[in-house]
């Protein structure tokens, strides 16, 4: 048995070098704090539910226990919420601290990995710090309040705490897994790395005082099954209407392994682009082999040094997420085991580099590590090249004066006008709490509003994947609008000849008051009194 060596040292040099890296991303990051929300569907259900916590009302969405979806986000935008009232600023930038935590982890995992087998770690950890912090991905996510980059941020320091484990740390076991248990009740399918990390342990349990860590880490992992579990039950009898995670990730495995199978063949063509674009921000076209491939060369070389508590993780996530289907191979979805791609990537840079040029001829060992250090230098060039445009245009986009008539293109414009005006007519009481409200993207109109919001019918582009059958005709989309129980119909004018004929069939069905209400992209009809006076909904 060999014992791991403690870590690497501290040079006064390196450690000013690795500050003023540090110090110029946190002014980048800085930079994008504001006091705007940058809108996602899911995002406006996660702001839902910590507004239900806040109130008092639980985890409740749009009238439905929502016990389904992780709890941790919620609670976080809650506490937010009690603190400083609704500013979105506080989350904005508990998320931005959480993005540039994920930097300054793979910093620090970086350094231990390659100075267990004597590598220039002090060069291969400012590479990684510099390109993990600067990826436009990671900085645009984390001006998003959705789970993505805290789920990172604890998936990072959950590896950094494992790794000081295998090093004779035994105690950051329990640090590893409070860290991953964390990040699992941010998003599910990172109890998935969890079990590639015990996997990883457990291919190295020759190593001296494996014998009680793998034990503790297999006692966590088992009274995480078992809290998984238990809360499965919890949601079965809790969540009858509301979303739920655990039933979405059964039904997509379900229905690409049953009815799309192609959804899960085309994931290894998308894997190279989505690689890229995690760690650059952007897809290099053709090119997108070429860092794929020093990536699965630096996993192999990891792999050969006996580093599997790196491999495995990478391992199982990628192949769960190619298991779920193609559009989940996606830079969003890989961001939890970016780290651990940053260091595969420029440990295969420096291993491929010194490789070639010993075959080449026969090379000094200074003129072989000059040819690492250029290449390692290259590639981090690169990779911050290509990211910090984007950064630079995010920064602009989140202080300007206009926020939401150019985020996205103006797309979310029509939708925050109406929301507010709906939210105005609940204030007045001209509309009631339990009115309802057919539209698209009802996460967001639910939010903005505080009334229900419905959108089973409204599709006239269905997506067949999610199943919700065929598109329907505008003159059955009235029909069922004006017999439904809906208080308010939102219709889109931007469908084309669907929009217009629409439009016309529901003013047609006499049902609804005219001339609709207006905003970007939108109509909105508010349903006639009844002759009574109240206005009528269909049981």
């Amino acid at each position: 048995m060999t014992t791991m060596p403690t870590g690497p040292g501290h040079d006064p040099k390196e450690r000013r070098h690795a500050i003023l890296v540090f110090a110029a991303l946190a002014i980048l990051y800085l930079l994008t704090l504001n006091n705007q929300w940058a809108i996602e569907p899911d995002s406006a259900m996660y702001l839902t539910l910590g507004r239900s916590i806040a109130e008092g009302r639980g985890m409740e969405y749009n009238g439905a226990p929502a016990w389904g979806v992780p709890p941790l986000l919620p609670v976080l935008i809650a506490g937010s919420r009690l603190l400083f009232g609704p500013a979105y600023w506080p989350i904005n930038f508990l998320i931005s601290l959480f993005g540039l935590g994920t930097a300054f982890l793979a910093y620090l995992t970086v350094r231990r990995l390659a100075s267990e087998v004597g590598a220039d770690d002090v060069r291969l950890a400012l590479a990684a710090l510099l390109i993990t912090g600067s990826s436009a991905r990671l900085l645009v996510d984390s001006t998003r309040i959705l789970t993505d980059v805290p789920c990172t941020f604890f998936v990072a320091l959950g590896l950094y705490a494992f790794v000081r484990a295998r090093q004779g740390h035994w105690a950051w076991c329990l640090a590893g897994l409070g860290a991953m248990l964390l990040a699992t009740a941010l998003r599910l399918p990172a109890g998935v790395v969890l079990a590639g990390t015990f996997f990883g342990l457990a291919l190295e349990f020759r190593r001296e005082g494996y014998g009680g860590r793998l034990l503790a880490t297999l006692g966590g992992m088992v009274g995480v099954a078992a809290g998984a579990l238990g809360w499965w039950f919890l949601v079965r009898g809790r969540s009858v209407g509301g979303p739920d995670y655990f039933v979405t990730i059964f039904e997509r495995f379900q229905f690409c392994f049953r009815e799309r199978w192609v959804q899960v063949a085309e994931g290894p063509f998308r894997l190279p682009g989505a690689l890229c674009e995690a760690i650059t921000g952007q897809e290099l076209q053709w090119f997108n082999v070429v860092p794929t491939a020093l990536i699965l060369f630096g996993l192999w070389r990891a792999a050969r040094r006996g580093q599997w508590v790196l491999v495995c993780p990478v391992l199982a996530y990628v192949a769960f997420l190619l298991g779920l289907g193609g559009s989940a191979v996606a830079p969003r979805y890989l961001l939890p085991v970016m780290p651990m791609l940053v260091y595969a990537l420029v440990v295969g840079t420096v291993e491929a580099v010194a490789r070639l040029r010993r075959r080449a001829a026969a090379q000094s060992p200074e003129r072989v590590g000059r040819g690492r250090r250029v290449a390692l230098a290259v590639v981090t060039v690169f990779c911050v090249a290509l990211s910090l445009p984007k950064d630079g245009r995010e920064v602009f986009r989140m202080h300007r004066p206009d926020f939401y008539e150019t985020y996205e293109g103006g797309k979310w414009k029509g939708k925050v006008d109406l929301g507010a005006y709906l939210a105005s007519l609940r204030e007045t009481e001209k509309a009631a709490p339990g009115d309802r409200v057919l539209a698209p993207d009802p996460a967001v109109v639910h939010y903005l509003s505080g009334l229900r919001t419905d959108f089973e019918i409204w599709y006239p582009e269905v997506d067949r994947f999610l199943g919700y059958g065929p598109p329907w005709s505008p003159a059955d989309f009235a029909k069922l609008a004006a017999a439904g129980p809906w208080r308010f119909v939102i219709l889109p004018t931007n469908k084309g000849t669907w929009s217009e004929d629409a439009v016309r069939a529901i003013e047609a069905t006499g049902a609804f008051r005219l001339p609709p209400e207006r905003f970007r992209g939108l109509v909105l009809y508010a349903r006639l009194p009844a002759e009574g006076g109240t206005v009528s909904r269909a049981p």
